[in-house]
């Protein structure tokens, strides 16, 4: 952001034109802004009823953007927004709640609310950072995009869709996993804003697919919470592994095993899944000082972190343990795992490249 005012990019208020629209042109002909929140949800809250039970002229007033040519996302390439196309930057939980909710069954009492016609003042855009802006302007402050709808917007902007989304989504695993993975592209335990947060889908987003297919299975258990460190710690080994499927059988078999407190206790030397789950409990218990089942900045958290990754490593390799890691290994794993992780990065590009 610049200082200088005469730097500053001035825009004419008069570009932007107010309408009269009906509520289901507004609702079905203007689309969703990419990363907008699961506001089919918000809809339905008590909270949001209860403020629109008390009717007000605002709640009558949206904002939209028209594409004043194609526009691409630049995420998700696939994706593009034509010329003149209409999208919605305000009013994308006000249009669901009328068009939608106070018709359905059981929302007797709302069925006299929705009116005709909504306000829509719209200007045009022309590129992916103008549409940006335009739904930042709203939608971009801490009060109003929480994690879990940041998590959303990130996944849809970059098309990815969750079956067990409550139980997946976490933005401080998606942000530490991210940093895990690209310690040079992203700042450890920085809150992420909502365009960094796509990117971070995008950069390890499938880890997070992945992981929503291991939670769908039948074999997946609750004894043993899925805290937003397993998640990280899953995510990031996917992203490891990726492409080498025996490898990821593996890792899927780790996260069930794990995930149903299910310990190999017919032999003397455990196998690492049996090793990490008997010492993750007594980790969430408290019990070492020096661990924390908590995803921070801490380096109790970081040594946590490093110990989970190479239970993982390890049982993929097939490896047993009797004692503890020794300290010195777990405080140099995670750059060490960093590095195999470029180096595994740089393999794929270059085979990539050979192949085109």
């Amino acid at each position: 952001m610049t200082n200088n005012i005469k730097e500053v990019k001035r825009v004419d208020p008069n570009n932007a034109k107010r309408n009269s629209v009906t509520l289901d042109e507004f609702y079905r002909e203007y689309k969703s802004f990419p990363n907008q929140r699961d506001h089919e949800k918000r809809a339905r809250s008590p909270q949001w009823q209860r403020k629109m039970l008390r009717p007000h002229q605002d709640h009558y007033e949206v904002k939209s953007v028209r594409c004043g040519c194609d526009i691409v996302n630049p995420i998700n390439p696939n994706h593009v927004y034509k010329k003149g196309d209409k999208i919605k930057t305000d009013g994308h939980t006000t249009a669901e709640f009328f068009a939608v909710v106070c018709k359905e069954v059981g929302n007797e009492h709302l069925a006299d609310l929705p009116p005709t016609h909504l306000n829509d003042t719209q200007h045009d855009v022309y590129n992916w950072e103008e549409l940006q802006d335009a739904f930042n302007v709203y939608d971009n402050n801490a009060s109003t995009f929480k994690g879990s709808d940041k998590f959303f917007g990130a996944a849809r902007i970059n098309g990815l869709i969750f079956n067990n989304y409550n139980a997946v989504q976490s933005m401080p695993s998606l942000e530490y996993a991210a940093y895990g993975c690209y310690p040079l592209s992203y700042e450890k335990g920085k809150t992420s804003t909502n365009q960094e947060a796509n990117r971070m889908m995008k950069d390890v987003g499938g880890g997070f697919v992945w992981l929503d297919s291991v939670i769908s299975d039948p074999d997946f258990g609750n004894q043993i919470t899925l805290k937003p460190l397993l998640k990280c710690a899953y995510v990031m080994s996917y992203n490891l592994y990726h492409g080498n499927e025996e490898a990821l059988d593996l890792l899927k078999q780790f996260v069930l095993l794990v995930s149903g407190d299910r310990l190999n206790t017919l032999v003397k030397d455990k196998d690492s899944c049996s090793f990490f789950i008997k010492r993750w409990k007594e980790i969430v218990d408290k019990k070492h000082s020096a661990e924390t089942s908590a995803l921070n900045r801490s380096k109790q958290c970081k040594y946590t972190l490093s110990f989970t990754l190479k239970m993982i490593d390890d049982y993929i390799k097939g490896k047993t343990r009797i004692n503890q890691v020794d300290q010195g290994t777990i405080d140099k794993y995670l750059e060490g795992w960093q590095k195999k992780f470029d180096l595994n990065q740089s393999s794929l590009k270059k085979a990539l490249y050979s192949v085109s």
